[in-house]
């Protein structure tokens, strides 16, 4: 690069498909480092601690309350033996965390 740059613009790809879907940008002023995780649209500009993996995706609907005591989920989650948790926040207020899924209604 040039020592005078001021942005530099980069897009990621997995495959044919970008990973993690936006361009992204560095501008100068961040630092001289761009960190990616796959699947996350967030750049860092410090090493992110990967040693912890989120799996799911709370912006995915997995099942619909059809009543009080009915809820329809999507087959392919439904396995021989498998055991189901239903997480509700009333507010909207679930979040993914290392730990789990917090801030659902007690």
């Amino acid at each position: 690069m040039k020592t005078d740059w001021k942005k530099l613009g980069f897009i990621i790809h997995k495959g044919d498909e970008k990973d993690p879907g936006p361009d992204l940008f560095l501008n100068r002023e961040q630092g001289q480092q761009a960190w990616i995780v796959s699947g996350q649209p967030t750049l860092h500009t410090t090493r992110p601690d990967t040693t912890v993996r989120r799996v799911g995706d709370l912006m995915r609907q997995q099942a619909i309350m059809l009543s009080r005591d009915l809820i329809a989920v999507k087959p392919e989650l439904v396995q021989p033996g498998a055991l189901l948790t239903l997480h509700a926040a009333p507010n909207a207020g679930l979040s993914l965390t290392p730990a789990g899924i917090q801030g659902a209604a007690p």
